[in-house]
């Protein structure tokens, strides 16, 4: 009979569960998302074990300054070092390994208790006191489960050691009654350190999955532009398309005419050549048509690509806008409600490099426009197309005066950052609306003027995705004025600098 083996695999398996069960290790990404709320409390609770721990020492001075100069020395050195480190502690080398930086502050914490057991048997008077200063900072930190309890084990260990291999003046009954004291105190707050960090886990947890909730709307309102773009293309395509079959088939009939001519025996010149001019003509349309279609299609594909918002390029912002997206991805809808679109952008050329402005009259001629950046032109479809179809849904229709719909674009230069203006002529915006036009779900479609939620024609997500993507990928900042039975008007700037910088972070993810 052969004896059951275990595989190397097997029992680092079981080895990593024991691990996870005795220090409340969890899921990397939910933790993950606490670490900014980490960073910040770990620097809280640094600030507040070095003025803690400099009122202890205001305290032994007090008691015995003659026995305890060498930890008052200590915590001379403790203190304004631990002040600096946390006023520091937002630079990247602290705040890219914050996690180890906080490990070392606990270790060097515990050496200073150690050190002290050792070398005094008036540790044992500041037992409690102590407890309530270490495991109360604790508290305030809440960096992970085990380390609330790990140090205070190492505690008991050190004071295990120190009075019961050294010598010392402290009666058995004086070293239980403080030793009950301090696992209490620890006992407590490694309850309230669990349950608050538990909360925050599963405030964490649930913060993941609506962000998950999030992007999948996100996501499905792209959808929803993107099949609306769909439709108009392929509304744009019937009339090529007809008009081909139209002239493929008065084709076929001239050829069919004239074939039947050439059966004769007697045939003229002119017989023959006003068929085969008049098919000559069907196939010039039919040619002509199958192209327009191409190039709806080679439009579509590119909105498609734009709207994937994954391919990053360096190009011309004004450009772009006039002949991709204007042009291209809305050419269909814009037609299909008989709406014109204004778009201008000033006329001064300069180039903006290392946050230094320059005029054109100072580059050569292998330098750029002032508008070329590198980013992602889906950032700017997504802006324009929602900001369209807004107007569109809620400020064209219905639109109560008899004036024609025009939407004015224009791209300015404004102190090494773009400002985009977008105004419309639609029906505007009462207060009420103004406040809550880029809140998630947020839509008047299907309601009454009173109560608004979400309608039928609107999801109520498209001026929150320009919203988002303004404010959180091109780090810049969006404003709207909006007057009823006028109009309103959107002010989106951001800086320059942030638009490459962002671009490359992104890619980087």
């Amino acid at each position: 009979m052969q004896k059951k083996t275990t595989s190397p695999h097997s029992i680092k398996k079981q080895l990593s569960n024991i691990y996870c069960f005795l220090f409340f290790t969890t899921d990397k990404a939910v933790i993950s998302t606490m670490d900014e709320q980490i960073w910040v409390r770990t620097r809280i609770y640094m600030y507040s074990t070095a003025l803690l721990v400099a009122a202890w020492g205001a305290f032994d001075a007090f008691i015995d300054l003659k026995n305890l100069w060498f930890f008052l020395i200590l915590r001379a050195l403790y203190t304004p070092i631990t002040l600096l480190w946390a006023y520091f502690f937002h630079l990247p080398i602290f705040r890219h390994h914050h996690h180890k930086w906080a490990l070392l502050h606990y270790i060097l914490l515990i050496a200073d208790i150690g050190i002290m057991a050792l070398y005094t048997d008036e540790f044992l008077k500041y037992l409690i006191g102590f407890s309530t200063i270490f495991w109360g900072a604790s508290v305030i930190m809440l960096w992970r489960f085990w380390n609330t309890l790990l140090p205070g084990i190492i505690v008991i260990v050190i004071a295990w050691v120190r009075f019961t291999w050294f010598p010392h003046n402290v009666s058995t009954e004086e070293l239980i009654t403080g030793l009950y004291y301090f696992l209490t105190c620890l006992i407590f707050v490694t309850v309230i350190s669990a349950y608050g960090y538990r909360n925050a886990y599963l405030l964490a947890a649930s913060t993941i999955e609506l962000n998950h909730t999030q992007n999948k709307l996100i996501q499905s309102e792209k959808q929803t532009s993107l099949n609306m773009l769909v439709s108009g293309v392929a509304h744009e395509m019937n009339t090529p398309i007809g008009t081909a079959i139209m002239a493929s088939s008065h084709a076929e009939l001239e050829i069919d005419q004239l074939l039947s001519v050439l059966k004769v025996d007697e045939v003229s010149l002119d017989a023959l050549q006003d068929p085969a001019l008049s098919a000559k003509k069907c196939l010039q349309a039919t040619t002509q048509e199958l192209e327009r279609t191409a190039q709806l299609l080679e439009k579509f594909s590119q909105t498609a690509i734009d709207l994937s918002q994954q391919q990053r390029k360096r190009f011309d912002l004004p450009t772009y806008i006039s002949e991709s997206v204007i042009n291209n991805s809305l050419y269909a809808i814009l037609k299909s409600h008989q709406l014109e679109i204004i778009f201008e952008s000033n006329s001064r050329t300069s180039l903006i490099t290392d946050n230094h402005e320059i005029d054109r009259d100072e580059l050569d001629s292998n330098e750029i426009n002032n508008y070329e950046i590198d980013s992602y032109p889906g950032l700017f479809s997504q802006i324009i197309i929602n900001l369209v179809m807004n107007s569109i849904i809620h400020g064209f229709e219905p639109l109560t005066s008899d004036r024609a719909p025009i939407i004015r674009l224009r791209i300015e230069n404004d102190n090494g950052a773009i400002k985009l203006h977008y105004s419309d002529n639609g029906k505007g915006m009462c207060p009420s609306v103004l406040k809550q036009m880029f809140d998630p779900f947020f839509t008047t479609k299907g309601t009454d003027p009173n109560q608004h939620k979400r309608g039928h024609q609107g999801s109520g997500l498209g001026m929150s995705i320009v919203y988002n993507i303004v404010t959180q990928q091109l780090m810049g900042d969006i404003s709207v004025e909006s007057k009823e039975n006028v109009g309103s008007t959107f002010i989106i700037r951001f800086p320059r600098h942030h638009i490459l910088l962002n671009s490359y972070h992104n890619e980087d993810r």
